[in-house]
């Protein structure tokens, strides 16, 4: 919720008047805060990854599903339509699909992005496991290498930046309504 103090008389007078019809201000509002949010998401996809692979786009992908999903007088509802975007904003953890044994996690940059069977098909090098260890590993013209960790389940922490702060959007919602008062209060009548 979006607090908005208005301390001038006549500004006041200005939206009771104006603000009789609240479903172009809640539409307004959405409209922004899904241009935050983009954004926001967009500027954490400019990062390069841990790992120094390819980039897999994975925070455009989620400013692309984020939208306004309703408006009406009452309110309006944002959404971040991608369900991968709620393991990052609430942590939790990924265990394998049915009938999976593991979860392959890429441990080179050329497997980032690619399933174990991908990546025998992309590179034509067949993966194998070394007993007692838990990786795949791959031959190389120098030995072998550990291509993928085997993991029964990891579990990604809550990424307190998943959304903008609660100080930067409340400061561009409230310029938003600013503005959106003004240009109402400036319409010729």
């Amino acid at each position: 919720m979006v607090k908005v103090t208005v301390t001038m008389n006549s500004i006041s007078l200005a939206i009771t008047e104006v603000i009789t019809n609240r479903r172009g201000l809640n539409a307004a509002l959405a409209t922004r805060l899904v241009d935050e949010l983009q954004a926001h998401f967009i500027k954490k996809n400019a990062k390069p990854n841990k790992m120094g692979a390819a980039k897999s786009d994975f925070w455009k992908n989620i400013s692309q599903a984020t939208q306004v999903l309703s408006v009406s007088d009452a309110d309006a509802v944002v959404t971040v339509a991608e369900a991968r975007f709620r393991i990052h904003y609430y942590g939790g953890t990924i265990k394998p699909g049915p009938g999976k044994k593991a979860l392959t996690i890429p441990l080179i940059p050329a497997a980032r992005g690619l399933m174990a069977r991908s990546y025998e098909a992309a590179t034509g090098n067949e993966l194998f496991i070394i007993k007692g260890r838990n990786n795949l590993y791959e031959k190389t013209s120098n030995g072998i290498r550990a291509v993928y960790a085997l993991k029964k389940s990891v579990t990604i922490k809550k990424d307190p930046d998943a959304l903008p702060s609660a100080a930067d959007i409340e400061a561009a919602l409230t310029e938003e309504a600013t503005d959106w008062i003004k240009r109402q209060t400036n319409k010729p009548t």
